[in-house]
């Protein structure tokens, strides 16, 4: 390939990757409100930011703080890692930041979508932790899962009823 070539097809690319981040970009800093009239707008944006604040506070103090403290330890006393505080101590973290923008009406879009992805990450990490926390196996956590599905309950009916 001659450099001529070459360099015609690096700006080319670099063009189109350019443009791609463009709009990528302006997707991720605002959902599409445009379309609709302000006072509508204004209004879905006003309930978006309450809605923001009340996943904070239910995230922060109801749901996790609050079972953490009343539930009974497990974990061995001397574990190395406990994995439950820390996970609960960055989500809390996090939440908290959450808060204080949701607060301060400065929640965009790529803010909402990398909410989602903490809070699923805080799920995975704490039904990780379920191993550790009970002294289990790996698997244990995927066998509770298994356990509690419904499948699983009727075919245990089953072998229940047969004996």
């Amino acid at each position: 390939m001659h450099p001529e070539a070459a360099d015609g097809l690096r700006s080319t690319t670099t063009a189109r990757l350019a443009a791609a981040w463009a709009r990528l970009s302006a997707w991720l800093r605002r959902a599409d409100l445009g379309q609709l009239p302000r006072h509508v707008a204004r209004r879905v944006a006003a309930q978006d930011r309450a809605n923001e604040i009340l996943i904070g506070w239910a995230g922060l103090v109801a749901t996790f703080a609050l079972l953490y403290l009343a539930s009974r330890k497990s974990a061995p006393a001397d574990a190395v890692f406990h994995a439950v505080p820390w996970a609960l101590g960055v989500y809390g973290a996090f939440t908290a930041w959450r808060l204080y923008r949701a607060y301060g009406d400065r929640i965009a879009h790529a803010m909402r979508l990398l909410s989602t992805v903490v809070d699923v990450a805080f799920v995975m990490v704490t039904i990780w932790s379920f191993h550790i926390e009970y002294n289990q196996p790996a698997a244990f956590y995927l066998k509770a899962a298994h356990a509690s599905s419904p499948s699983s309950r009727r075919s245990a009916h089953r072998k229940a009823s047969a004996a």
